[in-house]
């Protein structure tokens, strides 16, 4: 077998119970990790909102652990995920300068609205998908709760498939230190 050297990360299996409900691809597996901090660091591809045909890579890394708040409102939860992170351009096209501030923050930008977006996509399958909660939201709902056998009658797991997000991507991106604008 020929090493190629390539790597490939794979998706994880869910749960709920006993039972096998789904499959997470790579993006949401990365989804995952980043709400649990289960992740050092990885190259991600966003789109360039400064120019639709083209893409940027970003090695990605975690800053400090995501904030979590679940709340309940009108019987649903509703949670608010605020997730910090640090990148640096890997790549660009040959006319893009990201040595200036403009164009650093235009890739923030993008960053964050890329993030965002998967994050609520991978959210939203778990919960309406899946009725799944994979990521432990459970624990943060407790303190709505006087006493143990309240929660139980919440059911929770029941009432996370109608779950509302709210989630906050901050992403600081550090100019490509080896990549110089024409």
């Amino acid at each position: 077998m020929e090493n190629t050297g390539d790597s490939e990360m794979l998706g994880i299996a869910v749960f709920k119970g006993d039972t096998l409900v789904g499959e997470l691809t790579a993006k949401e597996t990365l989804c995952h990790l980043i709400i649990i901090n289960g992740y050092e660091s990885t190259v991600l591809t966003i789109p360039n909102l400064a120019d639709q045909n083209t893409s940027i890579d970003l090695f990605l890394y975690n800053k400090s652990n995501p904030k979590i708040k679940v709340d309940i409102i009108n019987g649903n939860p509703f949670i608010d995920i605020n997730v910090k992170l640090e990148a640096k351009v890997l790549s660009v096209n040959e006319n893009a300068n990201y040595i200036s501030e403009e164009e650093l923050s235009n890739v923030e930008q993008s960053a964050n609205q890329y993030i965002e977006k998967i994050l609520l996509d991978y959210l939203y399958k778990t919960s309406t998908e899946f009725g799944s909660d994979i990521d432990g939201f459970g624990r943060y709902v407790l303190k709505h709760f006087k006493t143990m056998p309240d929660y139980m009658d919440y059911n929770w797991l029941d009432n996370y498939k109608n779950s509302f997000f709210k989630v906050t991507v901050d992403t600081n991106v550090q100019s490509a230190f080896l990549l110089s604008g024409k």
